[in-house]
């Protein structure tokens, strides 16, 4: 008995012009003769179709970045990977959340610039906005910036009238949420008075960003005496007032 002409392998010149082979165990067999014509006038190797998913991802992130650069939100900390996508995800949920929450719900652009915009220049985590961008009601984007770190780290610095942290602007992120990470570390640690004496009210002076990075990998417990022992390059004169 002859065997049956259905194609079960596309074998030969893909459209790109380079030699490959691919099953068509999974394309339904009333399609496989238009699924080989089209492999070989239109379809790409491996290679070459990861080499265009390469370029489209790349063009993507900068259009990302390009947007992001027009809101006035910050670049984002991460892996290039993690940036990548963490930008992406960020413009979806922004975008996704204006719709939601102005052009379908009752907020105006104020209220907008006010609860999502002006918190989410904070956020600069790429992994946070990769993590946020799971959900699928962009609406409670507010109320994720509300309860991230770097919004309760401004709340904590509001309340006590921290020294703002001073440094370049890679050091001033850094140094903040090490100093905000080490005070709330203390607050579970200790008695509230010792906390409140010598945690809370001595860290909200030290404003040298440089000063937190050194001791981010400080235990707790050291938190006191390093505070106690800070020298004069612990506190930074700002400049602009």
């Amino acid at each position: 008995m002859a065997g049956s002409a259905i194609p079960e392998v596309f074998s030969g010149k893909f459209g790109c012009g380079h030699e490959g082979e691919v099953s068509l165990a999974n394309v339904p067999v009333a399609k496989r003769f238009s699924r080989v014509d089209w492999l070989s006038t239109k379809g790409k190797c491996r290679e070459c179709f990861a080499k265009e998913g390469q370029k489209r991802l790349e063009k993507e992130n900068k259009a990302s970045a390009a947007w992001a650069s027009e809101q006035g939100l910050p670049g984002l900390r991460g892996s290039a990977k993690q940036v990548g996508f963490g930008e992406q995800r960020r413009q979806g949920l922004i975008q996704d959340a204006y719709a939601a929450l102005v052009a379908e719900g009752d907020w105006d652009d104020a209220a907008f610039v006010k609860g999502v915009l002006e918190p989410a220049q904070l956020v600069t985590g790429a992994h946070w906005w990769i993590e946020a961008g799971e959900s699928e009601d962009a609406s409670v984007l507010p109320e994720l910036l509300e309860k991230s770190e770097p919004m309760r780290a401004r709340a904590w610095e509001q309340r006590v009238n921290a020294a703002p942290i001073v440094g370049t602007s890679k050091q001033e992120d850094w140094g903040r949420r090490v100093r905000f990470e080490k005070v709330e570390a203390a607050r579970e640690a200790l008695d509230a008075d010792v906390f409140a004496q010598r945690v809370e009210e001595p860290a909200a002076r030290i404003n040298s960003a440089h000063w937190w990075i050194d001791i981010a990998s400080a235990p707790v417990e050291a938190l006191v005496d390093l505070l106690e022992s800070a020298g004069d390059d612990a506190y930074i004169e700002n400049v602009e007032e």
